[in-house]
């Protein structure tokens, strides 16, 4: 075992552990915080909300086009290089907004938050996690996965209700700022290579697998090539690109449309943080189902949760009373929150392989 860490521990949990705390960084600081800054910016500067949102569009846009490199980065130099440096890029970015003068800027800002969380988020976490864990990866994952909605049961009511009311906007972007410093020092401490277990090893040889470069090779997976020339990766894709672009419009929208219609800064945060919550606890839930059911069919469950639970938004009526909001809320994002966990249960390739 690592010195400085219990024995009794098994040094992987403390990897999900970070993992967890990178997730919950780039979801809240990223995902559940944009939004709690709209009307803020729209009353300082009197942009458009056109104008605002589309810096959201870039910084997602730079998010999609690096993530390949940063898997591709983790796979060449390891977890913990690519996590720290992305890290940096945040803060980096957090920073340029704390100084924010014109629109060019703002967008200038989004965009390196944007190749920061590549760096940052599921993407490294799941593939030290994966590293880590042969049996129970599923549960693993899961737990990793409830940052994403820990960060935003957390930070949306911390921004929304405090920091950007009592401090102003300025100052919600240098505390993010600090918070995305706070995993560099975590991912180069913590975050590293599974070593050789000869354990693991015989119990690899046992399942039919092979070990090359000190980590477990499952022969059934396909190669990368292989895996793009497959139907089945590309269905994959499309339906992660369809449901992530269902939740990430709705919730984008809700605080500044909660704003327009009455209701206060901090009730309209605090549902943010309820979304969080409800999508914390579902991760959790469907990285256990993982382990029970193949991927495919959790996946397919979860997206049909989605579906209904965006039914029932788009047939809520918010604006009728106050008491009607929480229930509306929550009956629909109950059924859109978990998608993430079984999606990135394992690898593109092992996917691709159970879909064939």
């Amino acid at each position: 075992m690592t010195r400085g860490f219990p024995e009794k521990i098994n040094y992987g949990w403390w990897i999900v552990l970070v993992a967890f705390y990178s997730c919950l960084i780039f979801s809240g600081c990223i995902f559940f915080a944009f939004s709690l800054f709209v009307k803020p910016l729209q009353a300082e500067f009197e942009w458009s909300r056109s104008t605002i949102m589309g810096a959201f569009t870039c910084l997602y846009l730079a998010l999609a086009v690096t993530s390949p490199f940063a898997g591709k980065a983790v796979d060449r130099f390891g977890a913990k290089s690519v996590m720290a440096l992305g890290g940096a890029f945040m803060a980096m970015g957090f920073a340029l907004l704390f100084a924010l003068k014109s629109p060019l800027h703002f967008y200038l800002g989004n965009i390196i938050i944007g190749i920061g969380g590549s760096a940052t988020g599921p993407i490294p976490g799941t593939a030290v996690v994966s590293d880590w864990f042969r049996e129970k990866r599923g549960l693993a994952i899961g737990i990793m996965s409830m940052g994403i909605g820990v960060g935003g049961l957390v930070l949306a009511p911390l921004l929304g209700g405090f920091i950007i009311p009592d401090l102003g906007w300025r100052m919600g972007y240098l505390c993010i700022s600090i918070l995305a410093c706070t995993t560099i020092p975590l991912a180069l401490l913590v975050i590293k290579k599974r070593g050789i277990d000869t354990t693991t090893i015989q119990k690899a040889a046992n399942r039919g697998t092979t070990e090359k470069d000190g980590q477990v090779a499952f022969t059934n997976d396909l190669n990368l090539r292989d895996a793009l020339l497959s139907p089945a990766f590309w269905l994959i894709t499309g339906a992660i690109f369809l449901s992530q672009f269902a939740i990430v419009g709705t919730v984008q929208s809700q605080v500044p449309h909660l704003q327009d219609i009455g209701f206060p800064v901090t009730t309209a945060a605090a549902a943010l943080g309820g979304i969080g919550l409800v999508s914390a606890f579902s991760k959790l839930f469907f990285g256990w189902v993982c382990d029970l059911i193949k991927s495919k069919y959790a996946f397919a469950l979860g997206v049909f949760f989605m579906a209904v639970g965006r039914r029932e938004l788009a047939a809520g009526h918010f604006h009728d009373c106050q008491h009607q909001l929480w229930p509306g809320l929550l009956r629909g994002h109950l059924r859109c929150s978990g998608t993430y966990s079984e999606s990135g249960r394992i690898h593109v390739p092992a996917l691709c392989r159970i879909y064939l």
